[in-house]
């Protein structure tokens, strides 16, 4: 089994050895000394977790926080500052910046391990629940509001450009400003669910409603959505729908009468 990937960004070596050794026998371990560098880890590496000092992450000219909370390749990555500062309004500040949690130094290692876990198994069964529900209750039930904007954002861009026949997933990660591995993770993250069953979900759901309401017969709706071909396309809405893309339109057309 995959062991989940911390990032721990430390100006000081002894502290950063010291806060993976809490952890160290349970995760992959990465390390950073300084904001940019873990920035660049962070694109490179794609952690599950980020433990950071507060005068790396958010009071240095280079904001780490500010730039993994507002950046949609990493805004989901949970993070904990650690920070010396006692005071409750800079507690309060890390914590508005976009960190999860904030760790008054010295910080109690089972208290870090205990955050660490739970913040995992919380975001692994919230991926579980979502990706049960996806296709069958709105999208915002039982995500965060990052991951809710990403998945819409997502969802537009396929919708804008589904008839393309072009359009791939190269060209829609680059819509995203993602490589195609940061988006296929992100994407998993977020809903357990791969990029390429959902693009194809969002494309028959509107060739159900092109089919009952444009006047195009399947072959032109099968186009409309990116389908090169009606062989396939049928075969595909069946899969989905449980019936043929005649039989669909035959259905409704009857209960509606």
């Amino acid at each position: 089994m995959r062991k989940s990937k911390l990032l721990i960004v430390e100006s000081n070596c002894e502290i950063s050895l010291m806060v993976g050794d809490c952890i160290t026998h349970d995760y992959q371990i990465l390390t950073s000394a300084d904001g940019m560098q873990a920035w660049a880890l962070v694109i490179a590496e794609e952690p599950d977790l980020i433990i950071g000092e507060s005068n790396i992450c958010h009071l240095n000219e280079y904001d780490l926080c500010k730039q993994l909370k507002t950046d949609e390749r990493t805004c989901h990555i949970p993070l904990i500052i650690l920070t010396e500062n006692t005071r409750e309004e800079h507690q309060v500040e890390i914590l508005e910046c976009g960190a999860d949690v904030c760790l008054f130094k010295p910080y109690h290692r089972q208290l870090l391990r205990s955050y660490v876990q739970n913040m995992l198994l919380l975001k692994e069964a919230l991926r579980q629940r979502y990706g049960k529900q996806i296709f069958g209750v709105p999208l915002d039930m039982d995500m965060s509001v990052a991951d809710v904007v990403f998945v819409r954002k997502l969802a537009a861009v396929v919708g804008r450009r589904m008839n393309e026949h072009h359009f791939n997933m190269t060209l829609l990660a680059r819509e995203m400003n993602m490589s195609r591995s940061q988006l296929y993770k992100r994407f998993y993250a977020a809903t357990k669910l791969t990029i390429g069953a959902f693009v194809r979900y969002l494309r028959l759901e509107k060739a159900a409603v092109l089919l009952l309401h444009s006047g195009l017969n399947v072959t032109e709706v099968a186009y409309e959505v990116g389908f090169s071909e009606r062989k396939y396309f049928s075969r595909e809405f069946k899969r989905f729908f449980g019936q043929s893309p005649v039989d669909f339109v035959a259905d409704k057309m009857k209960g509606s009468q």
